[in-house]
């Protein structure tokens, strides 16, 4: 019986190497052809102490052609490569002088036949394979289209003739899974396998998930994500500082929303909210009366977006305005950019400093302002919005910038209403970038627009696929100016299955996880998923930066480590890191945990359960549906 094969395509070194330390009894090969490595990478990846059998092999294509197919296989196997696979139609000087090479490192030859179009007659397979082995081959491999039943039997017929160890012999396309584990039955040496869907190397290849074990594959089915929340909130605020309807269609009711509408009708909006759309009517005529609030106190809610978009937005009012807020928002710093706000005219007036309640008063006007973009985007695209319509232009420049999307999105955003800036960007040690607004604008409704599905909720089920599942998402944008997108490229990079379909539904599939660093400042809201997520990768995975979040981040960190270690998690402060320690079959060992009222720990501790060996008891679980209100009903429907 031979062992899997995994083959890789467009990999990273990391990536091959992890595999190599951790398939033990196990292939890899890799096509270069496909990969962007340099010389020196490929002697790194083929030295890598290892556990595996590792193939050097490609396809020569007019950009891998015949100077790089010899630069680079001749590189693996200097680099120690265990076996190179070499095309029998590649030019006789080339497969001559690697064969050599190969000979003199102690590096197996596989010279390969392929055709795509037929299966030919039993002469002219066994003819190839005479010749094959008649000019060094140690191993055979030839491959054809599979498209009878005779097909399949006349290439399987070569296991008669030949040591079935020195021979790979199969049919792609229907029956390519079929004559690949008879061809194991006959003592083929090697089953190929995929790491992950869109990487298959030839037509009919199977995945890593499709050899998921009963009991592995949790949540199975179709997920339909709610309207972006955050897109929501920042499109009602925008709609009710405008003068007419604007609806928003695909709206989910989550706490965040609800808060949002508040605020509108605060603002002298008018709100008609049915359970798939909303629609704002404003009233405001901001260059003749100022921002109208009524009673002169906003009241946010539990929103910390909304708090920090208020505060500069208040600022428009020709008279003081409070804002105040509830529950956990009262312990939260919003204090951010309060001496810039000071440089627009405004005094504001922070409860014991930095806290909300908050009193904005004076006169805002344009003007030019340098911020530390480390503090987060919320406020910098509030204070964008406000300098809008003021009478004079400004310029902000925004350094060290974190959560880069976020400023995209509130453009974008700040765009359909009619709203105009030109950004200019940098890239010194760090990105940053200078907003150019213009003074004297006019917001105007939008008709209509239709949210993108949330990729905040996306993260969490994703990690749980990755560990557990296969789950296709519905609605979400894969190019989403949504911060939290950045959980697919993350992924994508890390070597996960998650395969975007020709619909343009994302699939994630139960998977091999790497071990993986994340930036924390690129996207905070994503520790939680990704501290779960890392519990099965294989090794220790990294989220650096943490001195660098704000203090409810930060305190959102240390309260998730402390649950999950309750469970029988390893994770510690190494620096300004947080070290996860992983195992591809880790299970947490069950019990008593509480996720402190944070919607995003309910939903962090709620998808580590799938990976409990006991049940674990959650207090205060409900609070999730704050965020994601169907959550619980669809976990319900997925799982299998």
């Amino acid at each position: 019986m031979g062992c899997i094969c995994y083959s890789l395509k467009s990999v990273t070194p990391f990536y091959c190497q992890y595999l190599a330390e951790t398939r033990p009894d196990s292939a890899l090969e890799i096509h270069l052809d496909t990969c962007d490595f340099s010389e020196e990478e490929i002697k790194e990846i083929f030295s890598t102490p290892r556990e595996s059998i590792m193939i050097a092999t490609g396809k020569m294509t007019e950009a891998w052609d015949r100077d790089a197919a010899v630069r680079q296989l001749s590189a693996a196997i200097l680099g120690g490569a265990d076996c190179v696979e070499l095309r029998l139609d590649m030019p006789r000087d080339i497969r001559e002088w690697l064969t050599t090479l190969a000979f003199n490192k102690e590096c197996l030859v596989m010279l390969s036949y392929y055709n795509s179009h037929e299966t030919p007659s039993k002469e002219i397979l066994e003819r190839t394979a005479d010749s094959a082995f008649t000019y060094g081959a140690d191993v055979v491999k030839i491959v054809t289209a599979g498209r009878s039943k005779e097909d399949y039997e006349r290439i399987l017929s070569l296991y008669d003739k030949y040591k079935p160890s020195t021979l790979m012999a199969y049919v792609a396309g229907e029956n390519s899974t079929r004559s690949l584990l008879k061809a194991q039955d006959k003592g083929a040496p090697f089953f190929y396998l995929s790491p992950r869907h869109g990487g298959e190397t030839f037509t009919g290849e199977l995945c890593y998930s499709d050899l998921s074990k009963p009991g592995q594959i949790l949540l199975r089915g179709e997920v339909t994500l709610p309207g972006s929340s955050s897109m929501a909130q920042r499109s009602i605020l925008m709609a009710s500082l405008c003068e007419g309807p604007t609806t928003i269609f695909g709206v989910t009711y989550s706490q965040g929303i609800q808060d949002a509408l508040s605020v509108a009708q605060q603002l002298g909006a008018e709100v008609s909210a049915m359970p798939d759309k909303v629609t704002v009517t404003g009233h405001q005529d901001i260059p003749a009366r100022g921002l109208v609030v009524k009673d002169n106190v906003i009241n946010v809610g539990e929103s910390r977006l909304l708090a920090r978009y208020c505060i500069p937005i208040a600022g428009l009012s020709r008279r003081p305005v409070t804002i105040i807020g509830e529950g956990a928002l009262l312990g939260a710093e919003v204090d951010e950019y309060s001496d810039a706000l000071g440089k627009t005219g405004l005094k504001v007036e922070y409860t014991d400093g930095r806290f909300l309640p908050v009193k904005v008063s004076g006169v805002m006007d344009g003007t030019d302002l340098s911020l530390d973009g480390s503090y987060g985007p919320e406020m910098i695209s509030g204070l964008v919005v406000a300098l809008s319509q003021c009478a004079s232009p400004s310029e902000v420049y925004v350094h060290h910038e974190g959560s880069q999307l976020n400023l995209d999105l509130a453009a974008t955003i700040g765009s359909w209403f009619g709203m105009e800036d030109d950004m200019s960007f940098f890239d010194y040690d760090e990105f940053s970038r200078t907003i150019h607004v213009r003074g004297s604008q006019r917001l105007k409704p939008v008709g209509g627009m239709a949210l993108e599905g949330d990729w905040s909720c996306a993260a969490y089920l994703m990690a749980a696929a990755a560990m557990v599942g296969k789950l296709t998402f519905k609605g979400l944008k894969p190019d989403s100016e949504q911060a939290e997108s950045l959980m697919m490229d993350m992924m994508d990079d890390g070597g996960i299955d998650i395969f975007r379909e020709d619909n343009g539904d994302i699939t994630v599939h139960r998977s091999i996880i790497c071990p993986f660093s994340f930036v924390l400042a690129d996207m905070p809201d994503l520790l939680a998923p990704l501290m779960v997520m890392a519990l099965r990768a294989g090794g220790e995975s990294c989220l650096q930066g943490y001195v660098d979040l704000r203090k409810t981040e930060a305190e959102r960190a240390e309260t998730l480590i402390r649950e999950l270690r309750k469970l029988g998690a390893d994770i510690w402060f190494e620096g300004s890191d947080i070290i996860i320690q992983g195992d591809e079959k880790f299970e947490l060992k069950g019990g008593r945990c509480s996720c402190h009222g944070d919607p995003w720990i309910a939903l962090a501790l709620t998808i580590a359960s799938f990976i409990c060996r006991k049940p674990i008891r959650i207090e205060g679980v409900e609070c999730a549906q704050k965020v994601f209100p169907e959550f619980f009903r669809i976990l319900g429907s997925l799982m299998t």
